[in-house]
């Protein structure tokens, strides 16, 4: 009986070993399952911030080329002078870009002209994209584009888009739409002016704009171009009431030119145009 009894004693305290161990053992599954699942919810938050970072500064990074200090709308109440409109496009990235300029037409009035600048060139209207590159380097700004339109003696708002991209990566872009609107007081309150205009780019490098809103179609009238020593270097027909010309500048010498519009023998307007080639 006694040594029956010491078994018993024993098995007791065998059962009473092997309870505590499990209950320790469970006791750290359970410690060890919470600490695995704060870590899973853990990496799940962190995973969540850099995923917004990621996309935060991916979009950052997409718009490498941004455009400011242009007016989305300039107006004019009359209809004789071009509106003029400026922008300044900055690169963004650390890399220099070579930026080209593609011009989409929205809406333009019948009758008008448009043309713009950009870079050590302008171009002549009608141009629907650079040929060119200019360079922006990395952080850098450039202030040179410049957008025309023309009224030629006609109302009516001109809208016209015009895309600014790295001819590497296309994709790296940015867009501006601008709006030119002419007769903004309405046709009744509006004094119509008539004659030809100042030369619109001058100086000029390459060509200029004339732009013209006549009380008659004259089949004799003439835009005439003199040198400084009275010389007659150029000359072109001004056919229509209303109109644009395009002055090829390209073949003339640097130097201080005069451009008169001559109508039934008589010089209505007389403008001094000065030629620098670039």
């Amino acid at each position: 009986m006694h040594r029956g009894g010491e078994c018993g004693a024993q098995y007791f305290d065998f059962y009473i070993q092997n309870s505590i161990i499990s209950l320790r053992r469970n006791r750290l599954f359970a410690i060890f399952t919470n600490l695995n699942n704060f870590i899973l919810v853990e990496m799940k938050k962190q995973l969540l911030l850099v995923s917004i970072f990621l996309a935060f500064f991916g979009a950052a990074q997409a718009q490498v080329l941004t455009a400011s200090n242009y007016i989305l709308t300039v107006s004019d109440p009359g209809n004789q002078t071009a509106l003029e409109s400026f922008a300044r496009i900055q690169n963004n990235s650390t890399n220099a870009m070579n930026v080209q300029v593609e011009r989409t037409v929205i809406n333009l009035p019948a009758g008008m002209d448009e043309l713009f600048c950009f870079g050590i060139y302008c171009n002549p209207p009608g141009t629907a994209s650079t040929s060119y590159n200019t360079l922006i380097n990395p952080g850098a700004q450039n202030s040179t584009f410049k957008a025309d339109v023309l009224p030629n003696g006609n109302c009516g708002t001109a809208t016209i888009k015009y895309n600014f991209y790295d001819i590497d990566t296309p994709s790296d872009s940015v867009a501006i739409t601008l709006n030119f609107a002419f007769c903004t007081v309405g046709l009744n309150e509006n004094a119509e002016s008539f004659g030809m205009s100042r030369p619109l780019r001058n100086p000029a490098d390459q060509f200029t704009v004339f732009a013209y809103n006549l009380q008659n179609d004259n089949s004799g009238d003439k835009l005439l171009v003199y040198n400084m020593l009275g010389s007659l270097v150029k000359t072109m027909d001004v056919t229509g009431k209303s109109g644009s010309l395009v002055l090829s500048t390209s073949d003339l010498k640097p130097g201080v030119y005069f451009a008169s519009y001559l109508s039934n023998n008589k010089v209505k307007n007389s403008y001094k145009l000065v030629v620098a080639h670039r």
